[in-house]
């Protein structure tokens, strides 16, 4: 994915316009104790919560069984965001 728009996300690969959100999640780390939120930009909701335990556990330097009591706290419209991908951050 290329260096997306203030609005939009171009996938390259299928070449449609994708609308980017940023879905906002509170969690709980079992073996620190940690209690945090974390943000993960995605076109659905769905999209989100499939894989949010990865992000949380890769950003958290931890397993995924170690990532609990994940809630879904908000969303932040694309309109108020920029985004870009991984690659370009």
């Amino acid at each position: 994915m290329s260096l997306t728009s203030r609005k939009t996300a171009d996938n390259k690969e299928t070449g449609k316009v994708t609308k980017m959100n940023q879905y906002i999640y509170s969690y709980h780390i079992i073996s620190t104790d940690e209690k945090s939120r974390f943000g993960v930009a995605a076109s659905t909701q769905e999209e989100a919560d499939a894989g949010i335990r990865e992000a949380i556990a890769d950003i958290e330097f931890t397993e995924p069984e170690d990532v609990q009591s994940i809630t879904f706290d908000r969303v932040i419209d694309e309109k108020d965001n920029y985004f870009e991908c991984e690659g370009c951050t």
